[in-house]
């Protein structure tokens, strides 16, 4: 199997708090601020989380104003951006992650593999019901 060689990757320090895990392009149409309204809420409650984003960045200027609303929101300590990464850096960030977070309303989301990747590394899946979507991930399975 490609991706068992990176299960000695997985996290191993119990007590950090668990992370999320987002891997796509780094735009509004596939739910970052959504995600990261999301986070907002998680902090607010005291439920302890990091997220990683990993992709590139659909522009600067998404990028300046994603910036400033994540510290803003008080957030800079609980989210890092990674950038693109592939092959085996990018496997390297499903095997650390606990939860995959994929919140997209993309206009002409059709098919994404992210899942299917997530899923080869056993991890559990929060995303939109949202085009084709749902043909991956169901309810209450993954």
């Amino acid at each position: 199997d490609e991706f068992a060689k990176y299960a000695d990757q997985r996290r191993s320090d119990e007590s950090a708090p668990p992370r999320l895990l987002y891997l796509g392009t780094v735009c509004e149409g596939k739910g970052v601020t959504v995600l990261v309204e999301a986070c907002t809420i998680l902090r607010e409650s005291n439920i302890p989380f990091h997220l990683d984003i990993v992709g590139s960045l659909e522009s600067e200027g998404y990028r300046d104003w994603l910036e400033k609303e994540i510290a803003r929101r008080g957030l800079n300590e609980q989210i890092t951006f990674h950038g693109q990464k592939v092959g085996p850096d990018k496997w390297k960030m499903f095997a650390q992650a606990d939860v995959f977070c994929f919140p997209s309303h993309y206009h002409s989301e059709a098919f994404p593999c992210v899942l299917l990747e997530a899923m080869s590394f056993q991890l559990p899946i929060v995303s939109t019901y949202w085009r084709g979507i749902p043909s991956i991930v169901s309810s209450g399975e993954n």
